[in-house]
């Protein structure tokens, strides 16, 4: 593939008019996202590979994790704003991430809270009402279960009512999976896109959320899994055996939820998708000083 004149290797490919015309046959970002001071060969990013292990491995190798896990904890204990707070710091690193920042994880910092709230606040009103929206696919479990109960005490004898309860438990279980599925996966392809650009308009575009379905959806439902088995072993081991409690291990699943859905974006691209347009790098308050001072 023939890159812009301006593009070089270690860089991103960020306009989106480019793609129009073009295939992206390869991965156009650089083959590992890890900053100074990371285990490289730990946290490799590569295009079509998608693991939710390297996500929290990336987390976890946090040089200012502790620092991180206690700050975090304390926001997220801030009723109604604390988790909105957290989305924006994960925004702040999928952007980072995407740039190749040598310091992915920025440091919490409480003189960065309102810069974080603002950011977070698109995130979180997308998801609410993405979720909202898919609560009516919830219906027909509702229906079936409300039916399966009036036929089971309807029922002449045992057997009757177990073979009705047994049926009917499936259809139950089945829509409440089916409809939980299809909610990840609008959300999934929603946030991957919106953490970087910001933009709500775009990201709710029918037509690229579509393009991002059909080429990874198999991808996002297999990492779902895979996240949520590995976040229940994490959660275990960060409770019983580190003793940090489920609040910090909250704030380490939502770093390493972002570093996921970084990976999905690279398998969506090498698989042919249109890269977005990555909203202007933001300064964060607590770093203004060192940036003023370095440029």
């Amino acid at each position: 593939m023939e890159q812009p004149s301006n593009w070089q290797p270690g860089s991103r490919i960020e306009d989106s008019a480019l793609s129009k015309e073009t295939s992206f046959e390869g991965n156009p970002y650089v083959e590992s996202y890890a900053p100074t001071g990371f285990d490289s060969d730990a946290i490799p990013f590569e295009a079509e590979k998608v693991s939710s292990l390297d996500a929290f491995r990336f987390a976890w190798q946090d040089p200012n994790l502790w620092s991180n896990l206690l700050i975090g904890s304390v926001i997220l204990l801030i009723p109604g704003v604390g988790q909105i707070v957290l989305m924006g710091w994960v925004v702040e690193i999928r952007q980072r991430l995407a740039r190749s920042h040598p310091n992915p994880i920025p440091n919490l910092n409480f003189a960065d809270f309102g810069h974080y709230l603002t950011r977070g606040l698109f995130p979180f009103l997308t998801v609410f009402g993405v979720t909202s929206i898919g609560s009516i696919f919830l219906v027909p479990a509702m229906i079936v279960f409300v039916a399966v109960r009036a036929l089971v005490v309807l029922s002449d004898t045992f057997e009757t009512a177990f073979v009705i309860g047994f049926i009917g438990g499936g259809l139950f279980f089945g829509f409440i999976i089916g409809a939980q599925v299809i909610m990840n996966l609008v959300t999934s392809a929603v946030d991957i896109r919106l953490e970087l650009t910001e933009d709500i308009t775009r990201t709710l575009s029918m037509v690229e959320t579509k393009d991002l379905l059909k080429r990874t959806w198999r991808t996002i439902v297999w990492t779902h899994i895979t996240f949520n088995l590995v976040s229940w072993g994490v959660s275990l081991l960060g409770t019983l055996v580190l003793c940090i409690g489920a609040i910090p291990v909250t704030v380490l699943m939502m770093c390493a939820q972002g570093h996921l859905r970084a990976q999905l974006y690279d398998c969506y691209l090498a698989r042919g998708g249109r890269p977005v347009t990555i909203k202007e790098p933001q300064i964060l308050p607590s770093e203004a000083v060192q940036y003023q001072a370095r440029y």
